[in-house]
């Protein structure tokens, strides 16, 4: 009898952002290079949705504004251009001046709300998925602790 594990949103938005990138991701490996007897065989990551993250990290807030305080915990990385894993952060405010990476954020906790330099506010809650897009400027709220899946890509541009 073969069992499956359950398919949950989050184990869907992890298969869903592999999927989407694997393309610009085996652009990274050596096409010269071949397995040899010598090589483990490649095996799937799991990304422990429960792992402790340490708080470690202020990030960039405005005057007057509380900074949240977070961590991350990668799980899976090739090079510095594609990484998977968690973040988990408290309660804050968080400035952002062109967000780094097209990253795919699913929330496990708490709620967040963008807002873009035109003023236009986005709000989202546990169990939701989107796309914060390489470039992004405005600000992020986090309305109380708060924790994302995270799957990342770094062109390089």
């Amino acid at each position: 009898m073969v069992r499956h594990r359950a398919r949950t949103p989050a184990n869907l938005v992890v298969i869903a952002a592999i999927t989407a990138v694997s393309f610009q991701v085996s652009a990274l490996a050596d096409p010269a290079a071949s397995p040899t007897e010598s090589q483990s065989p490649m095996r799937v990551v799991p990304i422990d949705l429960n792992a402790s993250v340490a708080h470690d990290t202020p990030l960039p807030t405005q005057p007057g504004k509380p900074a949240s305080i977070g961590g991350t915990e990668v799980s899976f990385a090739k090079g510095e251009q594609f990484k998977a894993g968690i973040w988990d952060g408290t309660r804050g405010f968080v400035s952002v001046n062109g967000y780094p990476v097209d990253e795919v954020w699913h929330v496990l906790k708490g709620s967040i709300t963008f807002t873009n330099t035109a003023g236009e506010a986005q709000t989202f809650k546990q169990g939701e998925t989107f796309v914060v897009p390489k470039g992004f400027k405005g600000t992020a709220e986090m309305h109380e602790d708060f924790r994302k899946l995270f799957v990342s890509y770094a062109s390089a541009e």
